[in-house]
């Protein structure tokens, strides 16, 4: 964080937003310092989102292991970090654990502030032991999470989800409470894949849908298995392409935009 501030201040770049660089200790002891600060600071209240920066290792690839409230912090993190690495799953992997970190006093107990939480996955042999030195941090670890954590501040900074809590309860009022997760998983550390819960109930039923009727179709005497995979073939491949038109141009339907 300390060299995240510094990069900040001369690189010339204004936030837009006022940034807090928090720095608690107590974490180990039932995470003390994120309730303190969460308790008793008077910032707290001002507070539209977070990055929890934790390890459980020495290094490696930046893992975000949960996200939330809502799907926003993961959205963001999926179109601005330069070197990907998180999964929907690993949040749900996550209870069975026995390991707790401060995300769960920002988003969940204490107050509902969205954010992210992200560790260092590898080396963890040496966490928590006498060889957890400088010497055993594995290469590029802090450059990598620095330039995906400039990225991020940045882009969190110039969102319009970013809320004071006095906003988000009058938002949650008036619209809802946007609670729902988001699929999202990264391919090599390359690219993020990210789409909604809803998109994902209907992507995700597809193959089950095929699987069970699959035997209702081949029951009947003209078809084959051969015919059946092409009629699948063809209407995926015409919904990829209209999603590959479509999504990346930010398009509209002619009937939506010319009414």
């Amino acid at each position: 964080m300390l060299e995240l501030s510094r990069l900040m201040l001369e690189s010339g770049w204004i936030p837009p937003r006022p940034v807090i660089f928090l720095f608690n200790g107590a974490e180990e002891l039932f995470l003390l310092g994120s309730h303190g600060f969460m308790k008793t600071h008077k910032w707290s209240s001002t507070v539209g989102a977070f990055i929890n920066i934790e390890a459980s290792g020495s290094g490696g690839a930046d893992l975000v292991c949960q996200s939330g409230p809502g799907s926003w912090p993961s959205r963001i993190y999926a179109q601005t970090a330069k070197y990907p690495m998180a999964n929907s799953v690993a949040q749900d992997m996550f209870g069975i654990i026995p390991g707790d970190t401060d995300y769960r006093i920002f988003a969940e107990d204490v107050a509902k502030i969205p954010g992210l939480d992200i560790i260092f996955v590898l080396g963890g042999y040496f966490y928590h032991t006498s060889y957890d030195t400088l010497e055993n941090l594995l290469p590029g670890s802090i450059q990598a999470r620095g330039e995906n954590l400039f990225n991020l501040v940045k882009a969190f900074t110039n969102s319009p989800m970013l809320l004071k809590e006095s906003e988000r309860s009058n938002k949650a009022v008036n619209e809802g409470i946007d609670d729902l997760r988001a699929i999202f998983f990264d391919y090599l550390t390359w690219f993020m894949i990210f789409y909604p819960r809803d998109v994902s109930l209907i992507i995700h039923s597809l193959p089950v849908a095929i699987f069970l009727l699959t035997p209702l179709f081949l029951s009947f005497p003209n078809i084959t298995m051969i015919s059946l995979f092409r009629t699948v073939l063809d209407l995926a491949r015409g919904n990829v392409a209209s999603c590959i038109w479509c999504h990346p141009c930010n398009s509209r339907s002619c009937y939506d935009c010319r009414p």
